[in-house]
């Protein structure tokens, strides 16, 4: 569950709003929770951001969670229920918004914390789960009291959907022969974050003694489902060997199917994020949305999975020798990604495609992958070796949003590719393009419905993705 939605550490507004949710979560509960900061709120946050709920960060925001001054636009407010009116957050409107959106990225996060505990403990009988569960006992308490004054019916519909996933699971434990689909066993998670997400337009209104409108409630609610379902059809296909090993119940009949299932996820993010671009166009933006900039992150990263899956297990084993035995010179040039960014000297501005999917941490500012300039205002920690500062991955990093949207792949648009997902019509395409055909990005129909491995023709494109057409000679 948790680190799925991670987002790009090279774009700096995703890293504002993650900073400014980590310190958040800091400041409400000290530091026992910031291991597990979830990208679901941080990605929920951007997508109010993108439609206009809360405002975008500041230039000046911090992206950086470690630096030292207190940033957290929490740490000079009092916690009030929603509903209650507050003298606290400012005579703005839009900080009351921004504070009232912090509060629930912050109990969205206790939320999923105590859902995966409760697996934890239910499944595999964890001794650590039950202890950390009484530890953030506190934290789990107030987020309820939050949701319960928000929508007094709340907690109990989420307990009713997820008894739905648990006879799932049992049902699918006592009759092995009786295969839950994967689509069926994806519908109670993804009506779950459904009935999670769109009650975040609903605290901000509360706060500001305001109405929801029922399209904003709406287009949250189907962000909801849509993620959800993306979610448990991932986690169904990387924990597969992990669950047949423990005996634990897994919907996937075969390794067979695990591709499968990483395609059925890439298409409902495909869909999610087309759907968004079309909401941010009905606002009039013409921006990048930050929350379709970490769905193609995550496509692409689904994309290099499905690439693994499809080698063997010993194949695998023997990439990954030969990468922890190569000298560290040797390393500098291994990435994860087309643009060949982390680790290989080029700076944070050579990576801002959406291709890269380096990890997200606390703080991304490696020796070898990116500049923060937050942590060089507190400690000036980031220094050649001759002791001047390092500049370049500042100036760098405020160029990468100047780059093509999906790299240097798209440089030849118009072209061909292969429908690497059943297009249905959202799903993913490789372009035929040397080493830029390797990787994956979204992709739509313009009519009917298109089998994965069809050659397709590249027929325009749209801020999310391409948009294709079946390639003439499919039709003979």
């Amino acid at each position: 569950m948790f680190g799925f939605l991670r987002g790009s550490s090279c774009d700096r507004r995703y890293r504002q709003v993650y900073a400014t949710v980590c310190s958040s979560l800091r400041e409400r509960h000290g530091f026992r929770l910031l291991p597990f900061v979830s990208y679901e709120a941080v990605w929920l946050h951007c997508l109010a951001v993108d439609l206009g709920v809360v405002p975008a960060p500041d230039a000046n925001t911090v992206t950086c969670c470690k630096a030292q001054r207190r940033h957290s636009p929490l740490s000079n407010s009092y916690s009030e229920l929603p509903g209650q009116a507050s003298q606290h957050l400012g005579s703005s409107g839009l900080s009351v918004g921004l504070n009232a959106m912090l509060e629930f990225d912050l109990a969205l996060t206790v939320l999923l914390i105590r859902t995966k505990l409760d697996d934890d403990v239910r499944d595999r009988r964890s001794i650590v789960a039950r202890a950390l569960r009484r530890l953030y006992r506190r934290a789990w308490q107030q987020s309820e009291g939050f949701f319960d004054a928000l929508d007094a019916g709340f907690m109990h519909r989420l307990e009713r959907i997820l008894s739905k996933h648990l006879e799932q699971e049992q049902s699918g434990r006592a009759e092995p022969r009786h295969q839950v689909r994967l689509q069926e066993y994806c519908r109670p998670t993804g009506a779950a974050f459904a009935e999670v997400f769109q009650l975040a337009p609903q605290a901000i209104a509360a706060r500001m003694n305001q109405s929801v409108g029922p399209t904003l409630a709406d287009r949250f609610k189907e962000a909801g489902e849509q993620i959800g379902r993306a979610l448990i059809a991932f986690d169904c296909a990387v924990d597969y060997d992990t669950d047949r090993r423990r005996g634990e119940f897994n919907p996937l009949p075969d390794r067979h199917a695990i591709i499968d299932a990483l395609s059925y996820s890439q298409q409902q993010l495909c869909q999610l994020g087309f759907q968004i671009d079309q909401w941010v166009a009905e606002r009039g933006e013409t921006g990048a949305p930050m929350s379709t900039a970490v769905l193609k992150t995550v496509v692409g990263k689904i994309g290099l999975y499905k690439e693994g899956f499809a080698k063997s297990r010993k194949q695998r084993i023997a990439d990954r020798q030969r990468i922890w035995l190569s000298p560290p010179r040797l390393q500098r040039g291994i990435c994860d990604c087309d643009c060949l960014c982390c680790c290989c000297d080029a700076g944070e501005g050579a990576c801002a495609s959406e291709g890269c999917i380096g990890t997200m941490h606390c703080c991304p500012c490696d020796p070898c992958c990116g500049y923060c300039m937050d942590c060089e205002r507190d400690q000036s920690r980031k220094k050649k070796p001759n002791g001047n500062v390092n500049q370049g991955g500042a100036a760098n990093h405020a160029q990468g949003g100047q780059l093509p949207t999906l790299g240097r792949a798209s440089e030849n648009f118009p072209g061909h590719a292969i429908a690497r997902t059943d297009l249905t019509p959202y799903g993913t395409i490789a372009l035929d393009q040397g080493a830029g055909g390797a990787q994956e990005y979204p992709a739509k129909t313009d009519r009917g419905s298109i089998e994965a491995g069809s050659r397709v023709r590249v027929i325009g494109r749209e801020p999310f993705g391409f948009l294709v057409r079946l390639a003439e000679e499919n039709k003979n």
